[in-house]
């Protein structure tokens, strides 16, 4: 406020009083001849905006030294697949067939997370799920389903206690999205999975297979050899239950394949089994399923060129 000459008025001292109500101050400054100037000064506190964005972190990068996974799966193709891509990005890797040997390496080790199948025997995901969140010692790790199971819900799946569920076949960047979001991990952008493995045999394709071992050729055989040995294993096992006429135990096996099958898109043999996981069985009954299981061999016997150690 500033006044130049003459009488100062009710302004100034309306002023003064307001100003000492606020607990502020009035100063005066002036010279003669130039006139008056009076500074009001009043204590006044900054609030931020309640429309004010909060800013946002970057999330920090993790150090993958002692952060460990433990992979379940009675499937050890399955096993080997994930176990190469997880090692890739500089997880420790722990596998298990059943859910009870999962529990005793618990028991055993510290690890991060869990990831798990439904389907298996002695003890499912389920009943491995739940021992984890009854046991104070391990209930707080987080445990993921991965499943090919397609008529189970995501709400079953929380309401059981797991953390989340990726379903099978699934890509590459699936699981590690999941595993980045649960151990806020920041993955390399530059990381490669997005290689293309091209083959001449149309009825099958290692295009998705090789974007778990990147350009880890040696991955690849390991996924491969893994493959070919444990598909042998179950096709023993479909033949004997077959020549039983268990056709539950047939289904059970066949869903246990069918993962694998679809990630190499064996475009003639993913239907048959199928088929046989719903226990739609009349065209594999009367000795017909050597021809199925023939098949299956063939396919081996191709795939068995492809590895290259």
């Amino acid at each position: 406020m500033k006044r130049s000459t003459g009488e100062l008025g009710l302004g100034l001292a309306i002023t003064k009083r307001l100003t000492q109500l606020l607990q502020g101050t009035v100063e005066l400054k002036s010279e003669p001849g130039e006139g008056s100037e009076f500074i009001v000064k009043i204590p006044v506190r900054k609030v931020k905006s309640t429309t004010e964005e909060p800013a946002s972190l970057p999330i920090p990068r993790v150090d993958l030294k002692g952060k460990k996974v433990l992979l379940v799966d009675d499937e050890s193709s399955q096993l080997a697949l994930s176990k190469e891509l997880i090692k890739s990005i500089g997880l420790q890797c722990d596998t298990a067939p059943n859910g009870k040997e999962a529990l005793t390496k618990l028991n055993q080790n510290q690890y991060h997370l869990i990831l798990t199948d439904i389907q298996m025997p002695i003890m499912d995901g389920f009943g491995l799920v739940e021992a984890i969140r009854k046991n104070p010692k391990i209930a707080h790790i987080p445990v993921i389903a991965i499943s090919g199971r397609t008529n189970v819900p995501a709400e079953k799946y929380n309401e059981a206690g797991f953390s989340g569920n990726i379903l099978k076949p699934y890509k590459p960047s699936d699981l590690l999205y999941r595993i980045s979001e649960i151990l806020k991990i920041e993955l390399e952008s530059k990381q490669n999975y997005s290689r293309r493995y091209t083959t001449e045999l149309s009825h099958y394709s290692l295009e998705e297979i090789s974007l778990f071992a990147g350009d880890d050729q040696v991955a690849l055989d390991t996924i491969l050899t893994a493959f070919i040995e444990s598909t042998r294993l179950n096709l023993k096992e479909m033949d004997l239950a077959a020549e039983e006429g268990n056709w539950d135990r047939t289904g059970n096996i066949a869903h246990r394949m069918l993962p694998m099958f679809k990630q190499l898109k064996v475009k003639e043999i993913v239907p048959k089994l199928q088929q046989l996981e719903e226990k739609q069985t009349a065209e594999f009954e009367n000795g017909k399923m050597k021809n199925l299981l023939a098949e299956i061999e063939q396919f081996l016997l191709q795939l068995e060129t492809e590895v290259k150690a």
